[in-house]
């Protein structure tokens, strides 16, 4: 038996930004062995080789990356829908974040570190609760993706447009064109200084 077995492999279709939105609910049969899984090991700060960086300061941005060897079917059938190439298929990779310094963390104007990946990206939500989750966006202006994700993590809502909001829901399943659709978590009320932010992450790319 391996705990990453699915459970439910229908999908829902919808557009954004003239690109592909697929959502599964209830995706793996043992969501809550995986989270006892990931939990038994300690996340890193993600990029913490690079600076400046106010991260393990006034927030906490954190991943996982664990060798497995028992993700081909995930993987496998990820890649039968977007029909791009994993950029790995043996690492459980984890996005884990909290807020801390409500000074710093002004949502109400501003939103998470708009950006984009190489391809699709996969999200399964791990939070036993609901939640916005994450956004989907087109900018205003040109943005400017160099900039230092952890020194300017917070970027005016005057320069993007809310496309989509993807809910978070415990053991959903999102997957969209990371590419063709800016996005990043939807960070909208304090509810993350009292709780970690968790799902596990695929990345594909073309």
């Amino acid at each position: 038996m391996t705990i990453w077995e699915l459970n439910n492999k229908n999908y829902t279709v919808d557009i954004c930004n003239g690109t592909k939105v697929y959502t599964i609910h209830d995706f793996y049969k043992y969501p809550d062995k995986i989270v006892d899984f990931i939990s038994d090991y300690k996340p890193h700060y993600h990029k913490a080789d690079v600076k400046p960086s106010f991260n393990g300061g006034p927030f906490h941005d954190m991943k996982h990356n664990i060798k497995v060897d028992d993700l081909k079917e995930v993987v496998n059938f990820l890649q039968s829908i977007c029909k791009q190439q994993p950029k790995f298929d043996e690492w459980v990779c984890t996005n884990c974040f909290k807020l801390v310094d409500k000074k710093f963390n002004n949502y109400r104007d501003n939103y998470w570190w708009p950006h984009i990946d190489h391809g699709y990206t996969c999200l399964i939500y791990l939070n036993k609760f609901s939640y916005p989750g994450t956004n989907l966006y087109s900018p205003v202006i040109e943005p400017n993706y160099n900039q230092i994700e952890h020194y300017v993590p917070w970027q005016s809502k005057k320069n993007w447009v809310l496309k989509k909001n993807l809910t978070a829901e415990y053991n959903k399943l999102v997957l969209f064109d990371g590419l063709n659709n800016p996005h990043g978590m939807d960070i909208s009320s304090d509810l993350f200084y009292d709780y970690m932010r968790l799902n596990q992450v695929f990345f594909f790319e073309q």
